[in-house]
């Protein structure tokens, strides 16, 4: 119960930090979107700071115990465009996307967690509905043992950044070098083998 209630708090984490972002209530747009049942939290067990890289050697471990079962994780977040062509209502052109997978692989040669992410946007929209699931981008990204995140936008042309994110609760936070701030958040799962 109290592994469900962290990863609850997580995701309104998420959604709030959109919700701020935008000034729009998104609770139901994002519900909208595929969803995946967390298994259990990660990161640290009082809820101290952490760091990426022990966040990532804590994964690491995890998916390294599974024995014939396959452990791995699945990854939420969210990534918010904060504009400033509105002093008036500078929540107006705020834009926010959802980003999931339910897989998100660790390569052991690599010694990287990766994986595509359907990417939806606030200002999609289908009628009323934003975060037209139809109209996402791919994002590919990366989750590196010196604590950084790598990621593509692969349906633009491949642009690629890194940015090293903070980490509190097992959650990832940070600018990246656009000036988008993330909240990024994974879960673990599990497929008996």
């Amino acid at each position: 119960m109290k592994a469900q209630n962290k990863n609850s708090d997580r995701r309104r984490f998420l959604i709030a930090t959109a919700i701020l972002a935008t000034g729009v209530p998104i609770v139901q747009e994002v519900s909208a979107v595929k969803k995946f049942t967390p298994a259990s939290p990660i990161g640290d067990n009082e809820g101290d700071l952490c760091t990426p890289k022990s966040l990532f050697s804590n994964m690491e471990d995890w998916v390294n115990r599974s024995g014939n079962d396959k452990y791995y994780y699945g990854i939420e977040a969210v990534r918010i465009k904060q504009s400033t062509k509105n002093p008036e209502d500078p929540i107006q052109d705020n834009v926010v996307s959802y980003l999931e997978a339910y897989e998100f692989a660790y390569n052991p040669k690599e010694k990287i967690f990766q994986g595509d992410l359907e990417q939806v946007f606030s200002d999609r929209n289908i009628g009323s509905q934003r975060f037209d699931k139809n109209k996402k981008d791919i994002m590919n990204l990366k989750f590196t043992r010196d604590g950084k995140i790598r990621f593509t936008l692969k349906t633009w042309g491949n642009y690629s950044a890194v940015f090293e994110p903070q980490c509190k609760r097992g959650t990832l936070f940070g600018y990246d070098p656009d000036g988008l701030f993330w909240v990024i958040n994974f879960t673990q799962k599990l497929s008996a083998g």
